[in-house]
């Protein structure tokens, strides 16, 4: 790595605030499968949180984040590249973009080689070859009506922040601020295996590739890891509650879970498949045969066990996979191990 930050962002803080409300049936699956134990009070506050909103309000944040979850990305990517801080900042800022720009910008990170100048047409092809018919036409609709959305979208962050989450910012503060210092000295400790545990992948060719990595963590979204690649830049967002993983990693492995995840026939197709090449997801779902939703769950099962490395692909703008079969073969082992004594 050339350079690597971990800090707490209370802008970044706030949109992944925003983005688990509007994902809490996702987040309740995600929890479940990893056997995660839920702060009571940060779930509580969620709640809180989101009762604070109009029923309009609770809209829009369903369609910004949930719907079109490119908007998150792109202010992931944003608040990074402008070194905002405040959400105050971050609303300065978005009200001073143009909507062309900002609609550019999320075009631009969005992996389908799309422009604000397509029409139509080129725009549902190039998102249909990777995504659903309804994330093409929510594309469609973002082009179409750029203004409303730009302009939606900065109602909603700031009737978040003003009804609901300034009055929490100080609580955040204080909860997060000694759980950040640990998570500093770990990380110091031994940057690979911390990010191999907090996050869903093995993480060497981060680690030792040439890319800066920025690392925010945060306290109300509490699990699940996001990460955006930006030309020189890898952005990486994770909830502390991870941390439970590495608790769990230190008390040994599971060979149950592990013989259960990889006698998936189509799982042990997509080992052999990223044992011989870098595979993008899309090529992936063509080869086999399966649904882009499918395929995600799918990989994330592997990437859980940390048998699948991240790689930045060539244009940098998408995501490549590939199996870490020295991994592979250490869980493997490893899991014979703990059965044959």
């Amino acid at each position: 790595m050339k350079q690597v930050t971990i800090e707490h962002n209370m802008a970044i803080e706030c949109i992944t605030t925003m983005m688990r409300i509007a994902e809490l049936d996702y987040f309740e699956s995600y929890i479940e499968e990893h056997k995660f134990i839920e702060c009571t009070i940060i779930k509580e506050k969620l709640h809180t949180l989101r009762n604070r909103l109009n029923l309009f309000e609770k809209n829009d944040l369903d369609i910004l984040f949930k719907k079109f979850k490119l908007n998150f990305y792109y202010l992931l990517l944003f608040i990074t590249k402008t070194n905002v801080t405040t959400v105050s900042d971050l609303l300065d800022k978005l009200k001073g973009l143009s909507s062309d720009e900002y609609l550019a910008e999320c075009f631009r990170i969005s992996s389908h080689n799309i422009s604000i100048d397509d029409d139509d047409k080129t725009i549902y092809e190039a998102v249909t070859e990777r995504y659903s018919i309804e994330d093409a036409e929510l594309f469609i609709e973002f082009k179409n009506n750029t203004k409303l959305l730009h302009t939606k979208l900065i109602n909603i962050i700031e009737a978040f922040y003003d009804k609901a989450f300034k009055r929490e910012e100080e609580w955040i503060k204080r909860e997060i601020d000694p759980i950040l210092k640990n998570h500093i000295i770990l990380f110091n400790e031994n940057k690979k295996g911390f990010l191999d545990c907090i996050g869903n992948g093995n993480y060497e060719t981060l680690v030792n590739g040439s890319k800066d990595v920025k690392i925010n963590m945060c306290y109300l979204e509490e699990f699940i890891p996001r990460y955006l690649f930006d030309k020189d830049t890898y952005i990486f967002v994770y909830g502390f509650g991870e941390e439970q993983k590495l608790k769990g990693k230190s008390n040994g492995i599971n060979p149950q879970e592990i013989f259960k995840t990889l006698s998936d026939e189509t799982r042990l197709r997509i080992i052999s498949l990223l044992s011989q090449k870098r595979w993008a997801r899309k090529d992936l779902v063509k080869e086999i045969g399966l649904t882009s939703a499918t395929m995600t769950y799918q990989l994330n099962k592997l990437i859980t066990l940390g048998l699948i490395e991240l790689i930045a692909g060539g244009d940098s703008k998408k995501t490549l996979y590939t199996l870490n079969k020295q991994a592979f073969r250490e869980l493997i082992n490893s899991a014979i191990d703990e059965i044959i004594l």
